[in-house]
């Protein structure tokens, strides 16, 4: 009878002690892998992303050749009213989506973009700088300054306008979370210029950007994120389709793989110490 008990006991001991351990490792991995931490800092990055793919549809080689043999301008929805001013080289481009507008991707824009550019012929450059007025991103607001260098090829010569970006913008959330993205990218324009067709158009990203969140004004989290192999960023999608970048702050480190080429709302976070965890992107 005594050995019946013990074994009982000792086979419910074990059930209890894989019950806690198995509690243990999910609640050692929720502390090691901060989720939605870095689900709000891919999401502010990739909007910071979507803005330059705006941007970049309305600045075109303002040189007269160039109009005459190519269509530099992509296709925005009718419901997009682009309204320019010019004087002299400077120009002024207010992209306006009045109180909701759904660009091809399937995003939803109301607000305002204002794009200003000094174009320079002898340097086949433009000198850009992209501003906000009340813009809303689906439940999101979006503040903030963007300066951009872009620098076409030689006019005699085929190839695609590359651009360096500085981005210093702040996505607010309606629950008072705030993010902002600051830092240095590169985009290289590599397939889709002047078709005018939104759907073709294909840039590789690069650099580094730091993610800081705030609830109201306090500071919650720094993240710097290396992007280690080009983000991939098709037009046709909202989500990045290929590419990785690390990220840390002083607790935590780790990669994120935006997979093979598909477009989907998935992302593969590896961790330093060898965890994975799928991604949802927002």
């Amino acid at each position: 009878m005594k050995t019946r008990i013990l074994a009982s006991f000792m086979a419910l001991s074990a059930v209890l002690w894989t019950s806690c351990s198995d509690e243990a490792d999910n609640l050692t991995e929720n502390l090691e892998i901060p989720v939605a931490d870095i689900e709000i800092n891919a999401q502010a990055e990739l909007l910071s992303d979507q803005i330059d793919d705006i941007a970049a549809s309305v600045v075109v080689d303002e040189s007269a050749a160039a109009k005459s043999v190519i269509s530099q301008r992509v296709e925005l929805p009718a419901c997009v009213t682009i309204t320019k001013t010019a004087n002299g080289d400077k120009v002024k481009k207010i992209i306006d989506f009045g109180n909701g507008c759904t660009l091809a991707n399937g995003v939803a824009y109301s607000g305002q973009i204002i794009v200003e550019y000094i174009w320079n012929n002898e340097l086949r450059q433009a000198n850009i700088v992209v501003g906000t007025d009340n813009l809303g991103v689906n439940d999101l607001m979006i503040t903030g300054r963007k300066e951009i260098l872009r620098t076409w090829p030689a006019a005699d010569q085929g190839g695609y306008p590359n651009s360096e970006v500085q981005s210093d913008l702040v996505v607010a959330h309606p629950s008072g979370l705030n993010a902002r993205v600051t830092g240095t990218t590169t985009r290289e324009w590599i397939a889709g210029f002047g078709t005018g067709n939104w759907a073709d158009n294909v840039v590789l990203i690069g650099g580094n950007r730091r993610v800081q969140t705030y609830m109201n004004d306090s500071l919650l989290n720094t993240y710097e994120m290396e992007i280690t192999d080009n983000l991939r960023r098709e037009w046709a999608c909202r989500f990045i389709v290929s590419g990785t970048l690390s990220l840390s702050n002083s607790l935590f480190s780790a990669t994120l793989n935006y997979g093979d080429g598909n477009c989907d709302n998935k992302a593969l976070l590896t961790t330093s110490s060898g965890r994975t965890k799928e991604i949802e992107l927002r």
